[in-house]
């Protein structure tokens, strides 16, 4: 018994550093907008956008542990190099913006709790990232603990103020896992969390920690079964987890913001700042903490899905230092022109959004094929879960867009008239 929690336990870890993009700044920006605005209403919607999200992350790290190849690999393997060109030129515009929005995301956290200008704070953000990522190099499950402790600090930090703000109307929770929405701004808030749900550089990745560290090597059918069950339950666990963050997000800003005066708040300053009011110090330093962690491991995680990305399309490799210092000038340029932050993360939403079909339709294609998969290719049921999950999440992102797009034209518009 002791032997097959051991094994078990041997499994869990991957899952984990993925999980990461789920609670990252944009989370953070969309649930605790939904809850001030809607109060408890949105609950089934983080549900089931946390419900897509373990099924993308299960199949896409099945195939890395039963081929022993990334998604990456396995695309250019089975696509015309013109193809894995475009693959890999839309994934580092995704891999640009994830990062934008995690830098900006973790020098917010740092202004907010000491102070510091965005400028240093994301010089500072650049230094900790480098160093966690070259705990990677000397051991795999060195960087592994690293993104968990901070994940960790995400999750303490949310139960704190789930905890602290106290409030909760949980027969109203109990309600809100009932589909419904009450207008057009509803929908398009449910829109935002479905749609952002699965980030294309964590999908690549996955893949990428599974072949690399976790090969399903075992001699028979029934060793690959125990490994893939073990694969299984490390994803329930950490997206389970990351899933828990995003609600507690949600309902400490219904039990808080929710009422006159402050539906409508927006922006990381501002909540930061109405938390310290209504609830004291700590509760802000939690939030602040817990958005500084954030922006430090999904910002890592991010330049590793940079390298895989570039190292299954095309074949290229670059030292570790030299990707994140091109990665991050994006990010220190805006945050040396000191733009308008909430902004910022609102247009790298859109950039992402251009990525979702590029990783979830190869994932389909390849895991359901059984000249890739061998003896273990998605089951039907596995395969129309993930194509309706597919057809949504594209077709959110694509409504997504427009409506970016349009409120764009109609503000130009005003703006000449």
């Amino acid at each position: 018994m002791m032997t097959r929690v051991r094994a078990s336990a041997g499994l869990l870890g991957p899952a984990f550093v993925a999980s990461v993009a789920y609670v990252d700044p944009g989370n953070f920006a969309t649930n605790l907008a939904g809850g001030a605005k809607y109060g408890y209403e949105l609950v089934w919607v983080i549900v089931i956008a946390n419900l897509m999200a373990i099924l993308v992350q299960y199949v896409t790290s099945k195939a890395g542990l039963c081929t022993g190849r990334s998604l990456p690999e396995l695309c250019r393997e089975r696509y015309g190099r013109r193809v894995n060109a475009v693959l890999w030129l839309q994934a580092e515009m995704v891999a640009m913006a994830t990062d934008l929005a995690e830098f900006v995301g973790a020098a917010v956290g740092m202004n907010l709790v000491m102070g510091v200008p965005l400028f240093p704070a994301g010089l500072i953000t650049a230094v900790v990232a480098f160093l966690i990522l070259g705990l990677e190099r000397r051991a795999y499950r060195r960087f592994e603990l690293a993104i968990i402790a901070l994940l960790s600090l995400v999750g303490l930090g949310f139960v704190y103020l789930f905890v602290t703000a106290g409030g909760q109307r949980y027969g109203h929770l109990a309600v809100g896992l009932v589909p419904r929405l009450s207008g057009e701004e509803s929908l398009g808030l449910a829109v935002g969390i479905i749609g952002a749900t699965v980030m294309p550089h964590v999908v690549y990745l996955h893949s990428a920690l599974r072949a690399t560290t976790r090969r399903a090597q075992a001699a028979g059918p029934r060793e690959r079964r125990a490994l893939l069950s073990g694969n299984r339950l490390d994803c329930i666990i950490a997206l389970g987890i990351a899933g828990l963050v995003n609600l507690c997000m949600l309902c400490v800003a219904a039990a808080l913001f929710h009422k006159p005066g402050l539906a409508g708040i927006s922006g990381l300053g501002a909540v930061h700042a109405q938390l310290a009011a209504l609830v004291g110090g700590g509760a802000a330093l939690a939030f602040g903490v817990a958005l500084i962690a954030s922006g430090l491991s999904s910002s890592s995680v991010g330049t590793y899905a940079g390298q895989v990305v570039m190292a299954g399309f095309m074949d290229w490799r670059i030292p570790v230092l030299a990707r994140r210092a091109l990665t991050m000038l994006p990010s220190l340029l805006v945050l040396a022109l000191a733009a308008n932050t909430s902004q910022v993360l609102v247009y790298s939403q859109i950039v992402l959004s251009f990525g979702i079909p590029f990783a979830l339709v190869p994932l389909l294609l390849i895991t359901r094929d059984p000249r890739v998969m061998k003896d273990m290719p998605n089951q039907r049921l596995t395969s129309m879960l993930l194509l309706a999950t597919t057809v949504i999440i594209t077709g959110l992102n694509l409504y997504l867009l427009y409506d970016a797009f349009a409120g764009l034209f109609l503000l130009r518009r005003g703006h000449w008239h």
